[in-house]
């Protein structure tokens, strides 16, 4: 089981770095940013039986870390006490608060990012009151890009670690909503 902890939007990598080189953990690899992938760390314990996967993801416009295996829950925790993180209900309030179109990318990128953790019917029913909203016309193109954004995935390896595998995607436009 995976585990997602979606970053404020004022966090960054360095936090991250922090907490990871503290604990020991190894970086297992990095992918550079490019039009198809975001910037993404691998990070493990020794024996790679834990992993944590650090994504910037500018389409979304969210940083999140997803974490995986034996020790995800104890890292997740670690995770949680020294960066800020948002969870699931305070993403889903942000949605229903926002009003600017600036802001309202950013809060429905983060929902897209924190839909694993959130429950489905949740996410669904904040991205269709989005949608529906005759205040707010070009929302639904947020959340039609929203729902696009599978977002990395895990590959499978022996060592249960893996790489970063993208899938291509529809991007939001900063004048899309």
């Amino acid at each position: 089981m995976t585990t997602r902890l979606v970053l404020v939007p004022s966090a960054g990598r360095e936090g991250v770095h922090a907490v990871a080189l503290a604990a020991g953990w190894y970086l297992h690899g990095v992918t550079v940013a490019d039009d198809r992938r975001p910037y993404t760390e691998v990070w493990t314990d020794a024996d790679q039986r834990t992993a944590a996967l650090y994504v910037e993801d500018d389409l979304l416009g969210a940083a999140y870390v997803d974490l995986k295996g034996d020790a995800a829950e104890t890292w997740a925790e670690s995770l949680r006490a020294q960066i800020p993180v948002l969870a699931p209900q305070e993403i889903v309030a942000w949605t229903a608060l926002v009003e600017d179109p600036a802001e309202r990318i950013q809060a429905v990128g983060h929902l897209a990012a924190v839909a694993p953790e959130a429950p489905r019917d949740v996410v669904v029913d904040v991205l269709a009151r989005l949608a529906a909203d005759p205040s707010r016309p070009s929302a639904g193109r947020c959340c039609t890009s929203a729902l696009a954004s599978p977002g990395p995935t895990w590959s499978h390896s022996s060592s249960g670690c893996g790489t970063p595998i993208r899938h291509r995607r529809c991007a939001p436009t900063p004048t899309a909503c």
